[in-house]
């Protein structure tokens, strides 16, 4: 950025202008951001054809009414000036650095609450200056409406032609300069047709143009795709019978913003409105307030999204809670609770010996003739409901479901929390439960449970990462498995381990089978627990530990 004192000389005794540059291309170097006297500006050359003033009284009476007005939405004169050789003068403007209205589309898109601090902006300083001595713009256009770094709108370029004019020895100022013909786009028609000098109601027609713009947050005509020499050979040469204007749509604004638009660039200069009425509209539709700033606007819609985003976040919460309670009862059905819990917390989770435990193995004889003449849909929907009816009577004890595989149901009691002794009597009511209850089913069709039972050691472990399930090794298992495989349907076989730990508990009765032989085990002498509901044990029945003692096997347990 280059410094203004280095190559200008000292300022006139001209008061200070304000400017905005335009886009046009000058081969005067003097263009664009600097600095004077430690204010940023933008400078802007104008070439006079033969480097002398002309019109000094009317130059200095315009200059000296630019130097006196003042407002947040217009743009502060700085000066004007030679440069170093009087081949030109420079205009000094204030500097906006996020540059025009017309360079800031994508910002329109972006911030909703800009829209409304634009026109609140440009109202006001269109107000202002038709309220003051100058009386209109003339030459408004969104290249002349610029953006300070916090993106308040300040109108520029005012008295411009007017100033270029003087320079180039003309007293007056009639339409536009075509060698600019961007500014086509929002000059009025009679402008155009050479009907009328710049006034207010051109004004009007410019401000209806960029109202358009900011709402739709486009250039004008873009839908058309009309160069300024097509607009201008429709306004100016056609015969009035048809008007060209920019597309409005009630998507981008509601009808009564559309219908105060389309007043603003009527044909008829007389139809539109002025702009205090303007003004007073347009705060009424929406909701503009004289003392609104950007800065106040954003806060407020902050706080109002606040409130929402608490509203928010509170039941995003409650739905995350009960979300993750639903969450935790299907892990809890997958693992055990202190199992999730150490998992939760990114713990490893050791295998576990439990010395203390019972082991239940139950399936469904006859399931295979079933499932061999039913359809695979009628097949797992016999599962589903046999497995979710013994998993109703089983919550009421103090066991754990450990999985299904096919039609065998294996439930274990004594871990993952060791209960001391009763790991037996749990899975024996239990098992005697299950039976009754399973004869008396309805939609058993031709199949019986047949149940197998053994107390000892076993290790469990989670296995697995991506679907980790919890499992139990050990010969326990094994010998559970070979109980339920070697009895008979509708009855409750355990294994002599398991009968010496029934011993002192007078709710059972057990029935020996005698020595059997066991697949991988030899011989056994098993047992059979009586499943017949309110069972006690009976006159006839022996003894568990006579029985155990005759069979020679009273060292188990």
């Amino acid at each position: 950025m280059t410094s203004l004192e280095e190559i200008l000389n000292p300022l006139t005794n001209f008061p200070d202008i304000q400017l905005q540059e335009e886009t046009e291309i000058t081969n005067v170097h003097y263009h664009g951001h600097m600095s004077y006297m430690g204010k940023q500006v933008w400078v802007k050359p104008l070439q006079t054809p033969d480097h002398h003033f002309h019109h000094f009284r009317q130059i200095s009476k315009l200059l000296t009414s630019l130097s006196l007005m003042s407002s947040e939405n217009v743009t502060a004169f700085i000066g004007m000036c030679y440069n170093h050789d009087k081949t030109c003068m420079l205009l000094l403007d204030d500097y906006c650095p996020r540059h025009s209205l017309h360079d800031n589309y994508a910002q329109l898109h972006s911030v909703s609450e800009l829209k409304s601090s634009f026109v609140q902006d440009l109202l006001k300083g269109m107000k202002f200056i038709h309220e003051s001595s100058r009386k209109s713009h003339g030459f408004l256009t969104s290249y002349s409406c610029l953006l300070s770094k916090n993106f308040t709108l300040k109108i520029a370029k005012l008295a411009y032609a007017q100033v270029k004019s003087l320079l180039n020895h003309k007293v007056t100022v009639l339409k536009f300069d075509l060698g600019n013909d961007q500014e086509i786009f929002w000059t009025a028609p009679e402008v155009l047709r050479g009907l009328s000098y710049p006034n207010q109601k051109c004004d009007m027609y410019s401000l209806g143009i960029i109202l358009n713009e900011i709402f739709m947050a486009e250039p004008p005509y873009s839908d058309l795709f009309l160069t300024p020499k097509d607009v201008y050979q429709k306004a100016a040469l056609s015969h009035y019978s048809e008007t060209y204007r920019p597309r409005t749509e009630s998507r981008m604004m509601d009808h009564s913003m559309k219908d105060l638009i389309e007043q603003c660039w009527h044909e008829v200069p007389e139809k539109r409105p002025n702009i205090q009425k303007l003004y007073r509209a347009l705060g009424e539709i929406m909701d503009l307030k004289q003392s609104d700033s950007l800065v106040g606007r954003i806060l407020n819609r902050l706080q109002v999204y606040a409130t929402d985003l608490e509203i928010k976040v509170q039941l995003r919460t409650a739905d995350l809670i009960s979300e993750q309670k639903l969450c935790d009862a299907l892990l809890q059905e997958m693992l055990p609770k202190s199992v999730v819990e150490r998992l939760r917390a990114q713990e490893h989770v050791q295998p576990t010996n439990f010395s203390q435990t019972t082991i239940y193995f139950g399936d469904l004889l006859g399931f295979s003739d079933f499932a061999s003449s039913a359809t695979p849909f009628a097949v797992v929907t016999f599962l589903n409901t046999a497995y979710s009816h013994f998993d109703n009577m089983i919550s009421t004890y103090d066991v754990y479901k450990v999985e299904t595989i096919g039609d065998c149901y294996v439930v274990a009691s004594g871990l993952p929390e060791p209960n001391g002794e009763k790991h037996i009597t749990e899975i024996a009511s239990m098992a005697c439960r299950l039976v009754q209850e399973y004869e008396n089913v309805t939609f058993r069709y031709n199949t019986r449970l047949r149940v197998g039972i053994h107390s000892g050691t076993v290790v469990a472990a989670v296995v697995g990462k991506a679907i980790p399930r919890y499992c139990l090794f050990g010969d326990t298992m094994n010998t559970a498995s070979r109980m339920m495989s070697h009895g008979q349907a509708g009855k409750i076989h355990i294994s002599p381990e398991s009968a010496f730990l029934l011993k002192s508990n007078a709710s059972f009765c057990l029935t020996p089978r005698g020595s059997t032989h066991i697949k991988g085990k030899g011989d056994i002498y098993t047992f059979w627990l009586d499943a017949s509901k309110n069972s006690q044990r009976r006159s006839d029945c022996r003894s568990v530990t006579e029985i155990l003692m005759f069979a020679n096997i009273s060292s188990c347990g």
